[in-house]
């Protein structure tokens, strides 16, 4: 029987879009090995990725990761999720920040956030900021409001009230 070859396939745009980048400024140096694509946060598809860029040149690795995007780009995004709980001990995780201001700093038209608790949310948050106003990205937020579990008014959450203050 035959195992699959791992491929580029399961592997998201946007982080391809990412190791481009990296690739041609120069902040990921080819060869791709898995020591140094772990050093630039992947850790979602390695081997694939691996397998794909290990042992080329930046042109090479480029030309790859241009023909993968090039694929793609009639294809409707697929949203993407970002784990932030706890990570298992062969986790697979990568850094929350960076993901969510890859993922905001890529969108042109809408954003779904869920999340029960956001540690410096100024700081994770500007980046969509900057997206929606410099963009016109939507975005929709679920998340816990503990004040009103506290018994604080529903109402001074809410949209329309925020809006007339």
């Amino acid at each position: 029987m035959m195992t699959a070859r791992p491929n580029l396939k399961s592997v998201s745009a946007t982080v391809l879009e990412q190791l481009r980048e990296a690739i041609a400024s120069g902040l990921l140096r080819p060869p791709a090995d898995r020591a140094a694509l772990v050093g630039f946060g992947v850790r979602h598809q390695l081997e694939a990725i691996e397998h794909a860029l290990a042992g080329h040149k930046s042109a090479a690795c480029l030309a790859i990761l241009d023909v993968a995007l090039a694929e793609r780009e009639d294809r409707r995004p697929t949203p993407e999720l970002v784990w932030t709980g706890p990570e298992a001990p062969a986790g697979t995780a990568r850094d929350t920040a960076i993901v969510l201001r890859a993922l905001f700093e890529g969108a042109r038209e809408s954003v779904l956030l869920a999340g029960y608790s956001f540690d410096h949310a100024q700081a994770v948050l500007a980046p969509l900021h900057r997206a929606m106003t410099d963009h016109g990205v939507q975005a929709r937020f679920f998340v816990d409001v503990k004040q009103i579990e506290d018994g604080q008014i529903a109402e001074t959450h809410s949209p329309s009230s925020s809006a007339a203050s």
